[in-house]
């Protein structure tokens, strides 16, 4: 017996949230963000100013050379530790934005 839920359309998200994305590093990463299609997706990216592992402009450059991104920095490193509450608050606030344009 076939699963019918299978053969149902994939809807894309209403919205994706990264903190601190490897967009243009040598690092093996698993997603190529440049690769991939967001049309109709609004995509979130939060960056700490302070981050020594993976440099916050290229967040902001990726961020410019696409449509329906939104950068959101924070005074803080890679880890984004000191700014959780900040980020609860920043979320929140987005999966309601999200749900509003989807």
């Amino acid at each position: 017996m076939k699963n019918k839920s299978i053969n149902k359309k994939i809807s894309k998200p209403a919205g994706i949230f990264l903190m601190a994305p490897s967009i243009y590093n040598d690092y093996n990463s698993d997603i190529n963000l440049d690769k991939i299609n967001f049309t109709g997706t609004q995509l979130y990216v939060i960056h700490g100013l302070k981050d020594k592992e993976i440099d916050y402009k290229h967040s902001v450059k990726y961020c410019r050379e696409h449509p329906n991104t939104y950068l959101y920095l924070l005074n803080d490193d890679h880890r984004l530790h000191d700014s959780i509450p900040k980020i609860d608050s920043l979320f929140s606030i987005l999966i309601q934005l999200a749900k509003r344009n989807r």
